[in-house]
């Protein structure tokens, strides 16, 4: 009953989220549209990390180290969900229809795709 590759799967998931983060954060650090107190989010967490003072001291061996381990993830996540809120709102904000985004007027035309008997390798030919 118990599927060991699927424990295994979510064994790694929190791994993998991670990583997701890292790559989205790298991409989004480098978008312009992305705000800088956003872009700041991340730099301030390190700067806590290689900050002498501590939340929790250094004493403990590993407990020490969580709290900065804690601080660094959390300042990912919030990088990356402040961020990709901003962006989401940026680019729905035409399509929501508040009057700021641009109508334009066009035209278009749909080609109809034939089979030629001279396509025997597949390919179509299109027809105004």
């Amino acid at each position: 009953m118990n599927n060991p590759k699927g424990n295994r799967v979510e064994r790694v998931r929190p791994y993998l989220d991670i990583a997701r983060d890292l790559r989205a954060a790298w991409r989004l650090l480098w978008d312009r549209r992305v705000p800088l107190l956003f872009k700041a989010v991340p730099f301030l967490s390190l700067a806590y990390v290689l900050m002498p003072a501590d939340l929790l001291p250094d004493l403990v061996l590993g407990l020490g180290q969580l709290d900065d381990l804690a601080i660094l993830l959390l300042g990912l996540k919030l990088f990356v969900e402040l961020a990709t809120s901003g962006l989401a709102e940026q680019t729905n904000r035409p399509a929501m229809g508040d009057g700021e985004g641009e109508i334009i007027d066009a035209t278009y035309r749909v080609f109809e795709e034939e089979q030629t008997p001279f396509s025997g390798s597949g390919r179509k030919t299109r027809r105004l």
